[in-house]
């Protein structure tokens, strides 16, 4: 295969007539033209496929390939065959077409076979969906057989699996399903979880027993997928983590996120998206943990996690390289605020600081915008302390000169008003 991405020359589009509008260079060849057709342009252009290299042709159909949506590759790839014999011969020899598995309720179809002798020795890309009649009961015996049957199926080539994405019914499957693959997957790079909304608390067992398995494993999204983390582990590897729709029936979520964070020391982008217990009263003093330094993090991102929560974590995380603070929905955030402004050595590096419906005092916000020295863009949207605040910004912009080379993009969102600004980079301008 050629070194770097190669563009088909202006005769070979001429040759092949645009298909459905999409940006790829190969969405053309992917409609089933008549080879006569194909022919008599060629003919006409004095191009032929024929004579074109197939490394060229093999680049041509893995670029186009990337401009199709993940559920649409499969579809594309069997019109694609359909085209005329050469190009299917090229086809059928690229591996790298075919690295995308899809495993569904049918189970290891023969066309998923296919797929997986064609691509050779390449990674692969799996994805495993199990649906339920009942998202609130547990799978039933069938879904159950055919999740560990297509396992099973596809084991021999798990060494080989880069990613993985589980759609499945309950977490107590996942579970199953995890354990099953154990230290087979000690290729994986990156895991995705997406379990059905359960409220039957069918945590699944320790996690990390699992992911010890995975020494190469660098990003984890998990989305309904709600666990316990009852064991020390370290996960060198990982530098993202995404957790949505976490839930837990205890107060102990808090200590556990930490644990998790703990055991990802080379952590780089941290989002939380609706993270709470259930039934939990408010806690009026939050208690202190042992923090946890993720110095490589750069982007913390938390959306309806709890005033609390958010308050906890940032404050026992130290993070001095962060660069980039995103608040969406946490409620009241003047604790949050105090946490920033002071711990201000962590703060240095960030350049975006968004915030969007939450509840603060301004005083404490411009407070903590002072210790932000490398602050270049500021987003605050919904927030009803702004609401007054609008006009008076729009009129102190025409009012600064602009003679600086570094800004501040302000952009102030409520309702129906937006509003951004670019102002000089001063304390001044900040404050």
């Amino acid at each position: 295969m050629l070194a770097s991405p190669i563009s088909p020359s202006a005769t070979l589009a001429r040759c092949l007539p645009p298909f459905g509008g999409l940006p790829s260079p190969l969405a053309p060849v992917a409609v089933a033209i008549p080879a006569a057709d194909m022919t008599s342009q060629a003919a006409e252009t004095g191009v032929s496929l024929a004579a074109l290299p197939v490394e060229l042709i093999s680049r041509i159909l893995e670029t186009s390939l990337q401009a199709y949506h993940q559920n649409e590759v499969e579809q594309a790839l069997a019109r694609l065959l359909s085209v005329s014999h050469g190009l299917r011969n090229v086809a059928l020899s690229t591996p790298s077409l075919w690295t995308d598995l899809r495993v569904t309720d049918s189970g290891v179809r023969e066309s998923t076979l296919q797929h997986l002798q064609r691509s050779g020795v390449l990674p692969l890309d799996v994805t495993i969906t199990v649906t339920c009649r009942n998202h609130r009961a547990l799978p039933c015996k069938e879904g159950v057989a055919v999740l560990m049957e297509s396992l099973a199926s596809l084991r021999p080539s798990m060494s080989r699996w880069r990613t993985l994405e589980f759609n499945l019914p309950s977490c107590w499957l996942t579970q199953e399903a995890l354990s099953t693959c154990g230290a087979a997957l000690r290729n994986l790079e990156v895991l995705t979880v997406r379990t059905g909304h359960s409220d039957r608390g069918d945590y699944a067992t320790p996690l990390p027993s699992v992911l010890v398995h995975m020494p190469r494993l660098r990003a984890i999204n998990f989305h309904w997928y709600n666990f316990r983390w009852v064991e020390p582990a370290c996960l060198a590897g990982v530098t993202r983590l995404r957790l949505a729709n976490y839930y837990m029936d205890d107060p102990s979520l808090v200590p556990e996120l930490l644990e998790m964070l703990r055991a990802c020391p080379n952590l780089e982008h941290l989002e939380l998206d609706t993270i709470a217990e259930r039934w939990v009263p408010r806690l009026s003093h939050p208690p202190a943990f042992a923090p946890v330094d993720l110095p490589r993090l750069k982007s913390i991102s938390f959306t309806d996690c709890g005033q609390e929560k958010a308050q906890v974590l940032l404050r026992d995380i130290r993070c001095p390289n962060v660069t980039s603070i995103n608040l969406r929905l946490v409620g009241n955030i003047n604790g949050i605020l105090d946490v920033l402004t002071s711990q201000s050595h962590s703060w240095e590096q960030v350049t975006d600081f968004s915030i969007a419906i939450c509840e603060f005092r301004a005083a404490l916000l411009m407070g903590l915008l002072k210790r932000m020295p490398s602050l270049r863009k500021l987003e605050i949207t919904n927030c009803s302390q702004m609401n007054k605040t609008l006009s008076e910004l729009v009129a102190l912009a025409e009012t600064i000169t602009a003679g600086q080379d570094d800004y501040v993009e302000a952009t102030i969102v409520e309702g129906k008003q937006f509003s951004t600004l670019c102002l000089p980079f001063s304390q001044d301008n900040v404050q």
